[in-house]
């Protein structure tokens, strides 16, 4: 792995930016994605491609040997050093199609919600596979179109092309012989879970609420986010020790405060809305009243 000596990056990253410390839903689905990812970094030379702000960088850095931060935002970056940078840890300037790495140079490489926001999706899986070492691993996320975009028209004016599952997979299918694909949705935790694994006995979910509680099967196309674990061989994808379900959530219930406090803010407004419902009402009374009062 090396420090790019080249030119610049050929353009800025989306402006599209998750900031860690926007604690909605998105929260939830960002940070996911690393912790679930983060025990295939011990003892690893990892690198995470279009790494923003560097939260993630971070948190995979923790176990791994020598961690790269890459991006094509110098402000990102600049963020990014102030804050996470360390003896192992660099962050560089980058595009996801042009990685600034040696040939099979990386353990891990990871790239989360990246591939939609770029046309050239093919030149930049054809990079990841090219500095992957034959034993290491990619692990790449974009939108399930089918189900973020489900009326065909294009919801998020910072992604270029989104990709159905199928599409997602004979993508990276023509790079790694090897693919293992995990779909992510939220429901006040997010939960990551393998596609290919679903069946009768993968997973139950129980729902609950005033009428009682039913249980029902996970399966296909219960997800949002497409997560895809690569490698060069199918030996190398299915040694991967991850769960086949994963949930996260946080420990201070900050995302359900939120939404309460949402409602509580429109139950006030409705009791707002109801009192002036009132007054006006009383008032078109008052001026019948008047008005038949003057013989009109």
């Amino acid at each position: 792995m090396e420090t790019p000596s080249g030119p610049p990056a050929e353009e800025d990253a989306s402006p599209e930016r998750f900031d860690p410390a926007f604690r909605h839903q998105i929260w939830y689905e960002h940070w996911h994605r690393y912790h679930w990812a983060s025990g295939l970094a011990n003892g690893k030379v990892v690198a995470d491609v279009a790494c923003g702000e560097g939260y993630g960088t971070d948190l995979l850095a923790r176990g791994a040997v020598r961690t790269l931060g890459i991006d094509a935002d110098q402000g990102a970056l600049a963020s990014a050093r102030r804050k996470y940078g360390r003896e192992g840890v660099e962050f560089i300037r980058g595009d996801a199609r042009s990685l600034p790495l040696r040939d099979d140079s990386v353990d891990l490489l990871v790239s989360f919600e990246t591939l939609e926001h770029l046309a050239e999706q093919e030149r930049m899986v054809a990079e990841i596979a090219r500095v992957v070492r034959s034993d290491g691993l990619a692990i790449i996320s974009t939108p399930d179109r089918d189900l973020y975009s489900p009326d065909g028209v294009r919801h998020n004016e910072h992604h270029v092309r989104e990709l159905s599952a199928r599409e997602f997979s004979e993508l990276l299918g023509g790079f790694f012989p090897s693919v293992r694909t995990f779909g992510q949705q939220f429901q006040f935790l997010s939960v990551i879970d393998e596609i290919q694994a679903r069946g009768p006995a993968s997973a139950e979910v129980t729902y609950a609420d005033s009428s009682g509680a039913r249980t029902v099967e996970r399966g296909p196309g219960d997800h949002v986010y497409l997560i895809a674990v690569c490698g060069r061989s199918e030996e190398v994808t299915r040694n991967v020790s991850l769960p086949g379900w994963h949930a996260f959530n946080d420990a201070g219930g900050e995302l359900l405060d939120h939404y309460e406090a949402q409602i509580r803010r429109l139950q006030d407004v409705d009791v707002v809305l109801e009192q002036t419902r009132r007054q006006l009402r009383e008032s078109q009374a008052a001026a019948a009243h008047l008005a038949a009062r003057l013989g009109y």
